[in-house]
């Protein structure tokens, strides 16, 4: 169990911790409850996208990066005078609404940065030109009756779309073809809250489900084979005592963290040692020619934490820094309005970042700058914060 100083859990301290050494400001960016932020990969720019619960994508363009890569150079004392809150007033906010329902997840094409898709409980997928600002759809599932909860791309082509929804169902769909044009496997009995593809063995698929699981996947074994003729292959599949919300790869592709609702957030290792080589093929029967077989997940450590967010906040997600070369670390929210980032190590909290006088809401959403030592935050009411 990961402990902060006084040897509790992250959310058990009673004293708090020390504020953070830097502030930037907050912005209303969406007008209701914000469920998913994507921040734009390009280093030069700092573009930050919400997506709220009314189906509003909103955007947050606070400009040049330059501003926060000098910051990190100096001292912190001289960053917090660096980057005021007199700079960034001049940021534009603007927004659209390609959605009649609540967006699930925003994701910037990863071949393709001028592409950022969309999902919704409205069962489509969209995807927004930046340089044209013009929606199309991307993917819909049979009747549109299928709430989608999350989807990826494919990091070699960009032009696959994996998605999950509310029903249990894996959808598979080519960017090439038309949006309707669906292959589906139903994986489970209850709704997938949550998926991932490895970013660098992109054959193996994760899964956080209502029923009480996490899993692997190996796409090779589905999508070679017909819908509905063989019962989807898991490579590994771990029960805990309630839901799972969300799993996600880190950058090596080597280990998954999970956040549940049974108030943990848990750290898993893949072992490759008996994994056939991603290139190999399956045979129709599902049979992999590569000698050995699948690769084993191993539970590393169990981390105590209130995910208990309720039905007015955004579920926790704990969520990877993007940079492979960075020391492996993951942020996630906290009920008592703290910002937790901890160590994909080891487990142990690393630091909270909190401003009680000017925090007041609990930041649900959160995620790292691939390119910027930032984090972005976000809350029920719409509003965003930029952590330096």
């Amino acid at each position: 169990m990961a402990t902060n100083e006084d040897g509790n859990g992250g959310d058990d301290s009673t004293s708090g911790p020390p504020a953070a050494s830097s502030w930037e400001p907050t912005c209303k960016v969406t007008p209701e409850r914000i469920y998913t932020v994507a921040l734009h990969p390009d280093p030069r720019q700092f573009l930050v996208a919400a997506g709220d619960k009314s189906g509003v994508l909103g955007f947050w363009n606070i400009g040049s990066t330059d501003q926060f890569t000098s910051a990190s150079q100096k001292t912190p004392d001289e960053a917090v005078k660096s980057v005021s809150m007199a700079d960034m007033t001049t940021a534009d906010v603007f927004s659209f609404r390609p959605h009649t329902a609540t967006l699930t997840q925003l994701l910037y094409n990863k071949r393709d940065a001028t592409k950022l898709y969309t999902s919704s409980y409205d069962g489509s997928i969209r995807c927004l030109d930046l340089i044209h600002q013009t929606f199309t759809e991307a993917c819909v599932t049979e009747t549109g009756d299928r709430f989608i909860t999350g989807f990826d791309n494919d990091p070699g082509t960009g032009q696959l779309l994996y998605y999950t929804t509310s029903d249990g169902t894996l959808g598979f769909h080519d960017l090439r073809t038309p949006a309707t044009d669906i292959t589906a496997w139903q994986l489970q009995e209850r709704k997938i809250g949550g998926m991932h593809l490895n970013p660098v063995e992109p054959q193996y698929l994760v899964t956080a489900s209502l029923d009480r699981t996490m899993r692997v996947w190996d796409l090779r074994w589905m999508v070679q084979l017909s819908p509905g003729t063989d019962d989807p292959v898991e490579v590994s599949t771990f029960d805990y005592p309630k839901s799972v919300t969300a799993a996600y790869w880190d950058p090596t592709g080597n280990h998954i963290v999970n956040t549940n609702f049974d108030d943990t957030i848990r750290l898993s290792t893949m072992d490759w040692s008996s994994a056939p080589d991603s290139s190999s093929s399956l045979t129709a029967t599902g049979d992999s020619n590569a000698k050995g077989g699948s690769p084993n997940l191993r539970e590393r450590f169990v981390i105590r934490h209130n995910n208990q967010t309720g039905r007015w906040l955004t579920m926790f997600r704990a969520q990877w820094h993007p940079d492979p070369t960075m020391p492996p670390c993951f942020v996630v929210g906290n009920m008592k309005r703290y910002v937790d980032i901890f160590c994909g190590s080891t487990g142990e909290l690393v630091t909270q970042l909190y401003d009680p006088d000017r925090i007041t809401a609990v930041p649900a959403v959160n995620v790292f700058h691939a390119h910027l030592p930032v984090v972005v935050s976000a809350n029920a009411s719409g509003r965003m914060v930029v952590w330096s």
